[in-house]
């Protein structure tokens, strides 16, 4: 749980970020600008957001988040009928 946090914490402005303006900015770990997002909803314009690099393969989650208007989402049920690959191509 103390490196699950640690992980979380190295990502923060990066998902405070993602929420105010859509912008995932620079990995926190190998500072590349590869990288990307996804907010899933499970009802009600909540749900969690994932991060993460496409460079270095670092990423980070956070559940129970409103999730702003106009940003990257798809829905909890649909994100179950989706494997790996077809999940970073929709982002």
């Amino acid at each position: 749980m103390e490196r699950e946090a640690s992980v979380r914490m190295k990502w923060r402005d990066n998902m405070v970020r993602i929420s105010l303006d859509g912008i995932v900015g620079k990995c926190p770990h190998c500072k590349s600008s590869n990288t990307d997002y996804v907010f899933v909803e499970h009802d009600d314009g909540r749900g969690y957001l994932s991060v993460w690099c496409v460079s270095c393969g670092q990423q980070a989650h956070i559940d129970c988040c409103s999730i702003p208007r106009n940003r990257k989402s798809i829905s909890f049920k649909d994100a179950l009928n989706l494997d790996e690959e077809r999940v970073v191509a929709l982002a």
